[in-house]
Formats: structure tokens, C-alpha cells, sequence
């Protein structure tokens, strides 16, 4: 290399070991280092215990190809060529990792500073079988077992009778407390209604 003119050519570097210190940093430089293996497991290992890298070129025939990528991570992964990944704007790029986070190119980069917001609504009056299977009894038993596991919280009624008794089946699957809470409000609007069906059938 000739530092006047800035110039680095190309430059292979045999014999290297794993753990040499052209191995611990990123090169950013046509430096290609040398490594042998033994068996394609250990190098796969060797990936596997640094850091993820930003891209994982494999040169190889399909199945051994497809056996790295299988058991390595990688922010992007091309078999048998390099760098032309970076050609297409179609498919996301980016790293994982300490390698990056998040991808770019086309929509993907709107989509990495972009926030998904989730939002759930629960009906006031019946909500959905599957809501109230989740809050509602029965808790005993080992089936129900996930549902003690999310908090006592989630429980109701909180009376344990309820919960562990054959009402608790009834409270599952017909939601009984809301029917008992709808109603009052029902006969009110019955008793409001009476004076108006009068009037049409006089």
C-alpha cells in the first residue's frame, strides 16, 4: 500500500487464526483473510459466537448453502455472489444486532421509522366468546391453568365460589353478570316505550 496516493490494492492474508486481531474488527478495506476449517460446522460456530454480522456471503453448493443459513444470523445472507443484494430495492437491507437495527431500501425504510399502533375494542355490551373465555371462570383445574398464570387481575368474579363452583361454567360461557346488569335497563326502556305504542294503535 502507498499511503501518498491512498491507494490499498487488493490483498489476501493466509495462514489466519480465529481469534487473530484482523478477526476481531470490521474491514472495511479489500483485505480478505484466509481461514481453514476442518468441517463446516466449525466455521458455522465461529459465526455463531460473535457478533451477528450485517451480511453473510456463502459460497457453496445448495445444500451446504442452505445448511449455513439455517444455522447462522445475519442481516442479509447471498449464496454464491456479493454485494448485489445492495442492487435490488424491492427487499429490505439491514442488520441484526449490533450489526443494526431495523432495514431500509423502498417502502421498508418508511416502515422502520414508522410505529404500528395496536388497538383493541371491546364491545360495552357482549363482547366476543373468545374475550370473556380469558376472564372469566372456570379457574381450577389444570386446563385452566393458564389462565391463573396471567395475573390475579384478570380474575373475576372475585368471590372463590364463584369461581370454582358449577356456576363458574356459566359464567364461561353465557356471560350472566352482564345479562343481570342489561336487565334493568331493558324494563326502562320498556316502561318508556308503553306511552308511544299507545298512541300508534289509537
Amino acid at each position: 500500500a502507498d499511503e501518498s496516493d491512498l491507494f490499498i490494492p487488493p490483498i489476501i492474508v493466509d495462514g489466519v487464526r480465529f481469534d487473530d486481531a484482523l478477526m476481531t474488527e470490521e474491514l472495511f478495506a479489500p483485505v480478505l483473510p484466509i481461514i481453514t476449517y476442518d468441517t463446516l460446522d466449525e466455521a458455522i460456530d465461529f459465526v455463531n459466537q460473535n457478533d451477528q454480522p450485517l451480511a453473510l456471503y456463502v459460497f457453496a453448493a445448495s445444500q451446504s448453502a442452505e445448511h449455513v443459513i439455517s444455522h447462522t444470523r445475519s442481516g442479509t445472507a447471498v449464496v454464491n455472489d456479493t454485494f448485489f443484494h445492495l442492487a435490488s430495492h424491492t427487499n429490505p437491507f439491514g442488520g441484526v444486532g449490533p450489526s443494526g437495527v431495523g432495514n431500509y431500501t423502498g417502502k421498508y425504510s418508511f416502515d422502520t421509522f414508522s410505529h404500528q399502533r395496536y388497538v383493541l375494542k371491546r364491545p360495552l355490551w357482549f363482547p366476543s366468546p373468545g374475550v370473556d373465555t380469558v376472564r372469566m371462570p372456570p379457574y381450577a383445574g389444570r386446563e385452566n391453568a393458564w389462565k391463573r398464570q396471567l395475573g390475579n387481575q384478570m380474575v373475576y368474579p372475585a368471590p372463590r365460589a364463584l369461581r370454582d363452583s358449577a356456576w363458574s361454567r356459566l359464567f364461561t360461557f353465557v356471560p350472566f353478570w352482564r345479562v343481570l346488569a342489561i336487565i334493568p335497563g331493558f324494563l326502562a326502556a320498556l316502561v318508556s316505550a308503553k306511552p308511544l305504542i299507545r298512541r300508534r294503535k289509537e
